[in-house]
């Protein structure tokens, strides 16, 4: 059984984060994730799955990223 959050927390943690902080570089996203996935991940599977949940997050119009490449919730 792999130990970590499931994606819809993983969500809320990142919907969170920018209720806060209003935008987020990739690099704070993956900060404030990287302990929260399954210990037994490599480097490159919680890059992936980082990238992942955000390419699902804006393509369900949750989030949207700028020209200068930070993330921001979506109005609505």
């Amino acid at each position: 059984m792999r130990k970590g959050f499931n994606d819809a927390e993983c969500q809320e943690w990142i919907m969170k984060a920018l209720n806060d902080h209003k935008v987020l570089s990739r690099k704070q996203i993956n900060e404030l994730l990287w302990n929260k996935l399954p210990v037994d991940f490599t480097e490159e599977q919680k890059m992936a799955k980082i990238k992942n949940l955000l390419y699902k997050m804006h393509k369900n119009d949750e989030i949207w990223l700028d020209e200068d490449r930070m993330w921001h919730r979506k109005e609505s």
